[in-house]
């Protein structure tokens, strides 16, 4: 499959979709970030608009500065807020509308190994768009303002696919099957399986961009897909509740017993892997008498014309030898 940059040629990005109306910041905190989280549409804007306040980065924007001066600013600001929730809904709209698309590919192709193979090697699939609030944090935490920009082009996993499989055989099946799709751009891959986190984190992350068709064009859209065990999955939805328990500041018992479990799993997981190579083993269907009678005859028979052939090799051998000898013995009588 053909890597490429973030959409390909004539096709349009979220930034330019977007770039249609104003660029504007989103504000995720305050009464502003519960419009947000609920949806609220145009409609119910409308009626409250001369209640909506923005969130406060200074004085200009404080509350009260805001109510003085809303005969003269809230039409325009209101403007403003409207302009950032429609932006937000049509982001929005492109990730669920990519994971939808994910997900149903990944089920055609489970589907599809089973009937070719008899065995799906998928156990279930996961899927999950990221919370304003984690948005936020993770932009923050990288050093970025808080804006639509910025989110598309910095957080790569707002829409995530976790594929979840049975053995870790069948995480390099699935992965190739994902890069063999043609409308799958691969952006990046990391490989945590091979290679596992310090804190003994597994898993497979492929981050991927599929078309989404719009009326006004095409958008290429950003999805993270993780393929990871059973084990694996348990393991690290443990891990992810304890480290956000702990806001990344976990004792260190806490973490030394985590990488014990996740070298239990492992070990679980190559114990699993044996078991069931073993049980395709002896499921395989053993030879009849008839077979083996005829596999001995064959034996027995590519035995003989090894040997009748060694015999004749020899003979000729032998003959080689005297007519030498007799050559010789002319030359010395001459």
């Amino acid at each position: 499959m053909e890597v490429k940059e973030e959409g390909p040629t004539g096709s349009l990005t979220q930034e330019e979709i977007l770039a249609q109306g104003e660029e504007q910041e989103i504000l995720m905190q305050g009464e502003e970030r519960e419009i947000l989280m609920q949806g609220e549409n145009q409609e119910n804007l409308k009626c409250n608009e001369q209640q909506e306040i923005p969130e406060s980065f200074g004085e200009e924007d404080d509350p009260e500065n805001f109510k003085e001066e809303k005969s003269e600013n809230s039409p325009e600001k209101t403007r403003h807020i409207k302009e950032d929730i429609y932006s937000w809904e049509t982001v929005m709209f492109l990730y669920n509308a990519a994971l939808k698309k994910v997900r149903t590919k990944m089920d055609i192709l489970n589907d599809e190994f089973g009937h070719i193979h008899n065995y799906n090697p998928i156990e279930y699939i996961k899927s999950r768009i990221k919370t304003p609030e984690s948005i936020v944090k993770k932009l923050r935490r990288d050093g970025y303002d808080s804006t639509i920009e910025n989110m598309l082009k910095y957080v790569n996993d707002i829409a995530g696919v976790r594929v979840v499989c049975s053995f870790t055989s069948d995480i390099y099946k699935i992965a190739d099957m994902i890069r063999k799709q043609k409308d799958l751009t691969i952006i990046s891959v990391k490989d945590y399986f091979s290679h596992p986190k310090d804190n003994g984190y597994k898993s497979y992350h492929m981050l991927v961009t599929i078309p989404i068709y719009m009326s006004t064009g095409v958008v290429d859209t950003k999805v993270e897909i993780q393929i990871r065990t059973i084990a694996m999955d348990f393991w690290a939805s443990l891990e992810h509740k304890i480290y956000y328990k702990f806001e990344g500041n976990a004792p260190a018992y806490i973490y030394d017993d985590l990488r014990s479990c996740a070298e239990i799993v492992s070990n679980l997981d190559a114990k699993m892997l044996q078991l069931n190579e073993a049980i395709i083993r002896a499921n395989e269907p053993k030879p009849t008498y008839g077979e083996v009678y005829s596999e001995e005859s064959t034996v027995t028979s590519s035995i003989a014309a090894v040997s009748e052939e060694a015999v004749v090799n020899t003979g000729i051998a032998a003959v080689s030898e005297e007519l030498a000898a007799d050559k010789e013995k002319n030359d010395l009588t001459l």
